[in-house]
């Protein structure tokens, strides 16, 4: 199928159909919904597991990083001035920009953190 590229999920009619979800109904078509499973609910030991891997080139690789460095300053002045609950509220986003630092001086050490970061990590990969 596809080349080998298919997801494959098995659900009963009674998930499909019955509302009460102690014997196994969840009213999926009614709702327009699809139930998935925890990792650790799964009994079958090969089930989640993926053969992931990373491409990619050097550009790339940088603004992954950059990109990671501003999450993780954003989320570290967040829990500074307020709480962690914030933080777990507030999703990731892929269209965070330094301009979503709260302040210029946030903004520079932002800078100096992603320059020294970068040159130290391409230093150790030989780039």
């Amino acid at each position: 199928m596809n080349g080998g590229n298919f997801i494959f999920r098995f659900r009963g009619p009674k998930a499909l159909l019955e509302s009460n979800p102690v014997e196994g109904g969840f009213e999926e078509l009614e709702k327009q919904t699809i139930y998935i499973a925890k990792p650790h609910t799964l009994n079958d030991p090969m089930e989640g597991l993926t053969d992931t891997f990373w491409q990619g080139d050097a550009v790339l690789w940088e603004n992954l990083l950059r990109h990671y460095a501003l999450s993780l300053s954003l989320d570290l002045g967040a829990w500074l001035i307020t709480d962690l609950d914030a933080i777990a509220e507030r999703p990731p986003s892929a269209w965070l920009t330094e301009a979503d630092l709260p302040t210029d001086a946030f903004r520079a050490l932002y800078r100096e953190l992603v320059s020294d970061f970068l040159r130290r990590g391409f230093a150790h990969s030989g780039r």
